[in-house]
């Protein structure tokens, strides 16, 4: 009978507990935004919310810096920043900035994150053709919960039609060797693609590189990695000096573009007139040269870049003097050598006895 009193008391007890919690259950429904757990007694209350400028809700505004007009491409300096306020009915501490993920879709179709955190974010040369997005998380410091859903904003440069920030990737600031031209002002000149290189070249020989910045107005630079095989110019003029292998670079200070030579036959072209005796000697005389043979004169075909021959690339070259170079090539005559025409490539011979002009080869 004693052990059965004991308990007694512990039943009875048990149904008030659960009418005591059912009733704080039952108190919190209604038009009350908060929540309570069954078990731990937590408050829930209203996830944060943020608001733009017009106080849309789930929206922010995004802005530039003033160092490029609205008419113009996102550019490597502008700083971008975004705004907003945040409400919810609890008044919680607003921390949404420590959300922030910048982040780069770029030219290869991939994604990147370019920087964490912040309400500002300045455009890098690493960032150059990337489509700039921002995904902001709506978040508190106090309060349950203390996160809404993200604002996932893929290119801020459509976001809003009412921002300053211009449509559009980030100036990609691409140089391009569109082409370059062989002999450039000269009636031999001829333009050719970047892909096709220059088996030949002599000295003084000229080309012309045609680059193209995608982002006009940043001055281009040119430089030689060998001066003493060629140089350029400020414009793009480019000079062959010697025999070797030269890469020729276009920066524009963000990025940068090469192309190189190594002509196979180097040339030199003196222009002055010998008979072929005479010619042959003086090619001998100059340290590494000989008389070149006709076929790496001429071809006697239509020009084109490549070729082995100095006139399918070059044409006339140079045409101060006489019309024809001379070859260590035996004409069709005894005592007659080859030569080949300046004007048109074409192939004949010639006594050793009679002057033409001197072409050595290295």
């Amino acid at each position: 009978m004693t052990s059965l009193f004991r308990r007694k008391p512990i039943l009875l007890c048990l149904p008030l507990i659960l009418i005591c919690i059912n009733s704080w259950a039952d108190n919190s429904s209604g038009t009350n935004a908060e929540q309570i757990t069954g078990t731990t007694g937590i408050i829930f209350g209203t996830p944060p919310v943020i608001y733009n400028d017009k106080n849309d809700p789930g929206a922010i505004d995004i802005t530039k810096d003033n160092k490029h007009s609205a008419e113009e491409v996102l550019d490597v300096g502008d700083t971008v920043s975004v705004s907003w306020h945040v409400a919810d009915s609890e008044g919680d501490n607003d921390t949404t900035d420590s959300t922030i993920i910048w982040n780069c879709h770029d030219q290869n179709n991939s994604d990147h994150v370019i920087q964490t955190g912040g309400k500002q974010y300045t455009i890098a040369a690493a960032d150059t053709g990337c489509t700039i997005g921002v995904k902001v998380v709506p978040a508190t410091s106090t309060g349950i919960p203390q996160e809404n859903t993200a604002l996932n904003i893929q290119d801020i440069s459509t976001y809003s039609s009412d921002d300053n920030i211009p449509s559009g990737p980030v100036n990609p600031h691409q140089l391009s060797i569109m082409d370059y031209v062989v002999s450039p002002d000269t009636a031999s000149s001829l333009t050719v693609e970047p892909s096709n290189l220059l088996h030949t070249a002599w000295r003084g020989g000229q080309l012309q590189l045609d680059v193209v910045d995608t982002g006009a107005g940043t001055p281009i630079i040119y430089s030689s990695s060998n001066d003493n095989v060629a140089t350029v110019t400020n414009s793009g003029r480019v000079t062959f000096v010697s025999k070797g292998n030269v890469t020729l670079t276009a920066n524009n200070g963000i990025t940068s573009v090469h192309i190189s030579f190594d002509p196979k036959l180097f040339f030199i072209l003196p222009e002055i007139n010998k008979t072929w005796d005479e010619a042959k000697s003086w090619c001998e005389q100059q340290s590494g040269y000989n008389q070149p043979r006709i076929e790496q004169l001429s071809d006697g075909k239509a020009r084109t870049v490549p070729a082995d021959s100095l006139w399918q690339e070059w044409g006339s070259a140079n045409s101060k003097s006489a019309n024809a170079w001379w070859s260590s090539s035996p004409g069709g005559e005894p005592n007659s050598y080859q030569y080949a025409y300046k004007h048109n490539g074409s192939i004949s011979d010639n006594y050793a006895t009679a002057p033409e002009t001197v072409a050595c080869v290295m």
